[in-house]
């Protein structure tokens, strides 16, 4: 069966206790990731935006599609990766590498930067719409995609709710995503178990900047518990 190292659980709870710390958040029996969705709970603003960040396999885009349904416009990202199975071509900007290079050489990419083996971007000029706020979206993007849309994008914060979400177990949610990568091996875009364990290192890395983001925090522990959160959008 295959598990996640001790040192990487520790490495896990140590970065949330630290999180926890930061934000001044009051811990009790239950965890740390339950303590702070208590301290920082989700409440829907049907008026606003939305930027879901968390771990691979989080459900991101689960909520992300029920969105949609509810009138939220996916904001795109551009990226290299090939699409997955279950996406089609128009959900992302997919760009070969010397086509990214071309955009970020022409200035027109916003924020470029290489995750999980893949070079990733907004659009500029999305970018300026998001700004003008003419319209309801919601992002997927890292937290420290978020800091940087923070800190350039002006009144985002004012506009945009920013959800983080845990999974109730993070040893379950590695078996679960070896699963389904597994069932994907057809389609020849899977990931491997080496590129899944970087891809939880390179979280744990990206949470430290958690408190630099005004986050709420859900614990995807029941699907249908967690699309309640987002019904009245």
């Amino acid at each position: 069966m295959h598990q996640l190292s001790d040192e990487l659980l520790r490495k896990y709870a140590s970065t949330l206790e630290q999180i926890a710390s930061d934000l001044e958040a009051v811990i009790g029996h239950y965890g740390v990731e339950r303590s702070l969705s208590h301290c920082f709970p989700y409440h829907h603003d049907p008026d606003s935006s939305v930027i879901l960040s968390g771990i691979s396999g989080s459900g991101k885009s689960t909520v992300g599609l029920f969105l949609e349904k509810r009138g939220y416009r996916k904001f795109r990202n551009v990226t290299t990766r090939p699409p997955r199975p279950t996406e089609q071509a128009d959900e992302q900007h997919f760009v070969s590498e010397q086509e990214f290079t071309s955009l970020e050489t022409s200035g027109e990419l916003f924020f470029p930067h290489e995750r999980n083996g893949v070079r990733q971007a907004l659009l500029r000029r999305e970018v300026e719409q998001l700004e003008a706020g003419s319209s309801r979206f919601w992002m997927d993007k890292s937290v420290a995609s978020c800091v940087k849309l923070i800190r350039n994008v002006e009144k985002i914060k004012e506009r945009t709710q920013f959800v983080y979400f845990f999974a109730p177990d993070l040893t379950v949610l590695f078996t679960r995503i070896l699963q389904r990568e597994y069932s994907a091996q057809k389609s020849g875009n899977s990931l491997n178990e080496t590129a899944i364990l970087h891809r939880f290192q390179e979280e744990i890395e990206d949470m430290r900047q958690i408190p630099q983001v005004p986050y709420c925090f859900v614990i995807n522990d029941e699907l249908e518990k967690t699309l309640s959160l987002f019904t009245n959008a």
